[in-house]
């Protein structure tokens, strides 16, 4: 005889049936919004078509030293050591080293095969832009999924799939989606290593830290997530009260991980931008040109437009309006403040944005010297970390994150020139946070006594977001549709110009 507490067979068989469709559903809607964000990244990356050359600054720099470095002759390679005469050093430190060989790379194999090889290195440089953006979409979803569940990394993916500052990075061959590819990757093994210790995940993100840092110097801050990850390993265990052995096992496995994957950062840094080191005068004279022209000490035609704006709200407003759109952007930036409070109660949450948000702005406003950013970075992380025994367990993941995103943000949110770009590093965890915040709110209305109108307003305000962003999205490729501006206007002046007439 059946009873109440035990379903019919039919009925084990409908569910185990609905739970196969619900895992069969996430792969179908995972390479859906891959699909989809290659096609968008993918459209229109000949934007300039009309011109011999890039007219974006940056790419035109970088592709033009692309073409200036070689490799050595095979009976000669021990000139790579040798930094004023080796063909393979760039002699340029602006950005990392890493782009510039992964393309120059891309060019020799393609003088293999037939044909004259790849001469116009734009949009194969344009196409590794993409490719880099679409793989961090995918990241996404992993992280996402590891550290809230599949709904978030779902919806997280999808959201950085049609998010406008990612489509437009990933037209240019500059740094920034590699750097964010970079990012996310070594966050989601650091997030392996949070949860499970292994020496392999310790490397793995030490090497993705590597190519980021050979990518663009800016990504160094992501070394204080890399050693709070390692601590929150020895601090995970139930009985760390005092020497254990579970607690000695976990600090040995936590020194050995930051020691290799350290180790494996540099040993990688080495190998992909090891002019860094051979010619180290001209790499460091480069930094310190790209340090003083973001904060304004060396002035520049390009970064006047910068002059009076506010500092941190400008970068907010920004990426809210151009980069995102204001419905995703207000989710983003209302994700951050979700996560820097989430799973404490209000009191330690409100001391923690003083301590950890307020002090450093606070430090870092009269002065951005080197001393006291890292006063600003060392108190912020200090901050953060006190905030762990005071969360409840399934917010401390969003400590790593911060460890993170708090830094960067901190530091570039004082930078005297703002392009929106330096926001890109951060803007998948800006959504990750947000689309937490989602499905937070959407669990809390079902527990609600008025569920059923609070969840269909949240599902209305869910279309909307999705809605609204990808519009943009769309609207954002017509862009892509029209010759270059500078193209159709030489046109006009062709066309209606009399000959020998002086342009002012």
């Amino acid at each position: 005889m059946e009873t109440l507490d035990k379903p019919p067979a039919v009925g084990r068989g409908s569910g185990m049936l609905s739970a196969v469709r619900r895992d069969a559903l996430v792969p179908a809607l995972v390479l859906g919004i891959v699909a989809l964000a290659l096609g968008l990244r993918l459209y229109g990356l000949d934007w300039d078509r009309g011109f011999p050359y890039t007219p974006h600054p940056d790419e035109r720099a970088i592709l033009s030293k692309v073409e200036q470095i070689s490799p050595p002759a095979l009976g000669d390679p021990g000139v790579l050591l040798d930094a004023d005469k080796s063909p393979w050093n760039p002699r340029w430190f602006p950005y990392g080293s890493f782009p510039l060989y992964l393309l120059k790379g891309v060019q020799l194999v393609s003088s293999l095969g037939p044909g004259e090889g790849l001469k116009d290195l734009r949009i194969a440089g344009r196409t590794i832009s993409a490719l880099a953006d679409v793989a961090t979409v995918m990241l996404v979803f992993a992280l996402g999924s590891r550290i809230y569940g599949r709904r978030v990394g779902v919806l997280a993916s999808l959201l950085t799939a049609i998010a406008v500052i990612h489509i437009q990075l990933s037209h240019f061959f500059a740094v920034d989606t590699l750097l964010a590819l970079f990012a996310v990757a070594a966050i989601y093994f650091m997030s392996r290593v949070a949860m499970e210790g292994r020496l392999r995940d310790s490397v793995l993100a030490g090497v993705f830290i590597g190519l980021g840092l050979a990518t663009k110097v800016s990504l160094l801050p992501i070394y204080s997530a890399f050693f709070v990850a390692h601590l929150m390993y020895v601090f995970a265990a139930k009985d760390t009260g005092g020497a254990t052995p579970a607690f000695n096992r976990r600090w040995s496995a936590a020194v050995q991980g930051l020691a290799l994957g350290a180790a494996a950062s540099l040993l990688v840094l080495f190998i992909v931008q090891p002019y860094m080191f051979l010619d180290w005068s001209r790499f460091y004279e480069d930094v310190i040109e790209q340090s003083e022209m973001v904060r304004r000490i060396r002035d520049y035609p390009y970064t006047r437009q910068y002059i009076d704006t506010t500092p941190y709200w400008y970068h907010v407003r920004q990426l809210a309006t151009w980069g995102l759109g204001w419905p995703l952007g207000i989710v983003a930036w209302a994700g951050l403040a979700y996560a820097s409070l989430r799973g404490m109660r209000l009191r330690y949450g409100l001391a923690y944005l003083v301590l950890g948000w307020g002090l450093p702005i606070a430090i870092l406003l009269p002065s951005e010297s080197f001393f006291a950013t890292i006063a600003a970075a060392v108190i912020g992380i200090a901050a953060l970390l006190a905030t762990l025994p005071l969360r409840s367990p399934d917010s401390r993941a969003d400590v790593l994150l911060l460890s993170w995103v708090a830094p960067l943000f901190l530091i570039t949110g004082t930078f005297q020139v703002k392009f929106i770009r330096y926001l890109l590093p951060i803007t998948p965890f800006l959504l990750l946070f947000g689309s937490r915040m989602l499905m937070a709110l959407w669990d809390r209305a079902g527990r609600a006594n008025s569920r059923t109108a609070l969840r269909r307003g949240l599902a209305a305000g869910l279309v909307l977001l999705v809605g609204s962003t990808g519009f943009y999205a769309l609207a954002y490729q017509s862009v892509y549709r029209e010759p270059h501006t500078a193209v159709r206007a030489a046109g006009w002046i062709n066309r209606n110009a009399p000959k020998g007439s002086v342009i002012l």
